[in-house]
């Protein structure tokens, strides 16, 4: 998968894709193409959805909020498409899904649109504030579903990597103790060491050393 481009403002008809949108809302939309080997795997939604139950179990409250004739086909909340679509709509409830753990307090929403020139373009829009965080939940959620689809065992990391980075990000102060962050959560340093790096990556922290986390 390819993010071709994001943009972060305010879409006038964003009303028409979902009812939780409307004209004064931010959106972030992430355009990206997927590559042929993704566009072709076979029951992606089967074999995606319940490892992301696994991981992260506020998964399976999700629901769609439209597309009702698909969803009465599914037995989940989250409409089944069963074809390419699958992936990239898994992708947009799972940036969901992190942003909601990051910020438990707010509601999020979004939409997945398919180019009608090109199968393998898509957008996904997410009703979000901050677009580094955004930015950040959705390299993750896409790191998450890519370790499923190649059956990593680093995929049970990402569920503290967001528990992690939601501590940090909502932190009251300027510096914490990397002690601090051990006794919180009681996790090992490589998967301290995964969840700094990328917040580090997506600039939601200044910098970090073997004692402290400079935000």
């Amino acid at each position: 998968m390819r993010i071709t481009d994001i943009k972060y403002l305010k879409f006038n008809n964003a009303s028409k894709l979902s009812k939780f949108f409307d004209p004064e809302t931010t959106l972030c939309r992430f355009t990206i193409h997927f590559n042929k080997e993704h566009m072709e795997i076979e029951n992606a939604f089967q074999n995606i959805f319940p490892e992301l139950k696994q991981i992260f179990p506020n998964f399976a409250d999700h629901e769609c909020c439209h597309d009702l004739d698909l969803k009465s086909n599914s037995a989940y909340n989250i409409v089944e498409y069963g074809n390419y679509m699958d992936i990239p709509h898994l992708l947009e409830h799972l940036t969901i899904d992190i942003l909601s753990t990051i910020y438990p307090d707010r509601r999020f929403s979004g939409s997945t649109c398919q180019y009608e020139e090109a199968q393998n373009k898509f957008d996904i829009f997410i009703n979000v504030k901050n677009a580094q965080v955004s930015l950040f939940a959705f390299h993750l959620a896409w790191s998450t579903i890519s370790s499923i689809i190649c059956k990593q065992a680093l995929t049970r990391l990402f569920q503290k990597v967001v528990q992690i980075a939601s501590f940090i990000i909502n932190y009251k102060g300027n510096n914490i103790h990397r002690n601090e962050i051990v006794e919180q959560f009681n996790c090992s340093s490589p998967v301290i060491e995964q969840a700094l790096l990328l917040l580090e990556e997506f600039s939601l922290i200044s910098e970090y050393t073997e004692e402290q986390v400079v935000i």
